[in-house]
């Protein structure tokens, strides 16, 4: 979820699995989940990713759009600075707005969507039932 809110996501060669788990335990997605992989991927993917609860290995991730770049290990550090650099060069203020535009769909479902299910969510994160999935499935990782 935290890649998904990058503007660039590099990742490192090797083995790795991306996705959206959530619903593999039985767990919701908050709407700001949801909202951010959307607008990270697009509706299609999204929906696809969520409800599958599929994880993905990287060159999958390259191809759904998790990721956009893939690099060797040694090259992720200064390959990500350099995308940062690229972005700040271009005006913060121009940058930030733009980005604001392109996310203004996104944040208006948050604001709107949002408030009312946190103690939903929260309540169904924490039944025990739950957790066992999550255990179980974190445990299945290893």
């Amino acid at each position: 979820m935290l890649a998904a809110a990058c503007d660039h996501r590099v990742a490192a060669a090797g083995p790795a699995y991306y996705g959206l788990s959530e619903l593999a335990v039985g767990v919701p997605f908050p709407t700001s989940a949801i909202e951010i992989v959307r607008h990270a991927v697009g509706t299609t993917r999204a929906h696809r990713l969520a409800l599958s609860a599929e994880l993905l290995d990287t060159p999958a991730a390259l191809a759904t759009g998790l990721v956009d770049d893939v690099v060797p290990p040694d090259a992720l550090l200064d390959t990500a600075t350099a995308q940062a650099a690229l972005r700040a060069d271009r005006g913060l203020d121009a940058y930030r707005l733009t980005k604001r535009q392109l996310q203004r769909p996104a944040l208006d479902v948050m604001e709107r969507d949002e408030p009312g299910q946190h103690d939903v969510i929260a309540a169904i994160w924490a039944q025990p039932d739950s957790l066992d999935r999550i255990r179980r499935f974190m445990a299945s990782l290893r």
